[in-house]
C-alpha cells in the first residue's frame, strides 16, 4: 500500500527533474552559443582565469606577509553565474581568502550585477549595462561600486581596467569624495597566471 510520503515523492520527483532540465539549457543547446556573462567579462575569462599582482607592502622577513594578491573567476553551477575570489599568497605558497566575488546577469534589466563579500563583513555592490560586444585590448572597462562597511558607513569606488594582448592588464581604483569628484587611490598591474601555477582552485 502506497503511503502519503511515497505519494508526495511521486509528485515531487517529476517537478525536481523539470526544474533541473529548465536550469541547464546551456547543456542542450549549441555549445557555440555564449552566455551574456561570457561576452561581458571576456577578458577575465581568458586562459587560466587567474590573475596576480605583487603586494607593494610585502615584507620578505615576515612569514605572514603576502607576496602577491590574486583574483580568479570560475563558472558556477550550470554556467549561469560567475564565482570569483580575491586572495593573498604568502612566499611559501599558502593562501588566505579576502573576498568572495559574484557576477550574475539580470535578464529583465539587461544588466550585470556584481557583488563582493569581504572577510571583515564588508559588502560591495555594482551594476553595469550589459556589453553585447566583447571588450578589446586597449579599451577601458569601468565599474562603479558602493561599499557598505561593517560600521555602517558607505563609500563609492570606481574601477577601470585596460587589458593588453600580452596577458596583463592595468587597473586603477578611484574613490569619490564629498564633492562627487573621483580621486585616484591605487594603481595595479595584473598578469595572467599560467595553468601550472594556478592556486585558486584549492578552496
Amino acid at each position: 500500500m502506497m503511503t502519503f510520503k511515497s505519494n508526495r515523492l511521486l509528485y515531487t520527483l517529476p517537478a525536481l527533474i523539470m526544474s533541473f532540465l529548465i536550469a541547464v539549457p546551456a547543456f542542450a543547446k549549441d555549445e557555440k552559443a555564449s552566455h551574456p556573462l561570457a561576452i561581458h567579462m571576456n577578458q577575465w575569462l581568458e586562459g587560466s582565469r587567474e590573475w596576480t599582482t605583487p603586494n607593494p607592502d610585502h615584507d620578505p622577513e615576515d612569514a605572514a606577509s603576502f607576496a602577491e594578491y590574486r583574483v580568479r573567476w570560475d563558472w558556477g553551477p550550470f554556467r549561469q553565474q560567475l564565482l570569483g575570489k580575491l586572495f593573498g599568497v604568502r612566499a611559501d605558497g599558502s593562501t588566505m581568502l579576502f573576498w568572495n566575488l559574484y557576477a550574475t546577469y539580470n535578464p529583465a534589466k539587461r544588466t550585470v550585477v556584481y557583488q563582493q563579500i569581504g572577510l571583515s563583513g564588508a559588502y560591495i555592490q555594482g551594476e553595469d549595462a550589459l556589453r553585447t560586444e566583447a571588450i578589446g585590448f586597449g579599451e577601458t572597462e569601468r565599474l562603479d561600486t558602493a561599499m557598505y562597511a561593517p560600521d555602517g558607513t558607505t563609500s563609492h569606488t570606481r574601477h577601470e581596467n585596460v587589458f593588453s594582448a600580452n596577458g596583463s592588464h592595468d587597473a586603477k581604483v578611484y574613490e569619490q569624495d564629498e564633492n562627487g569628484d573621483w580621486n585616484l587611490k591605487n594603481t595595479w598591474n595584473w598578469n595572467l597566471v599560467s595553468e601550472d601555477e594556478v592556486l585558486g582552485t584549492s578552496f
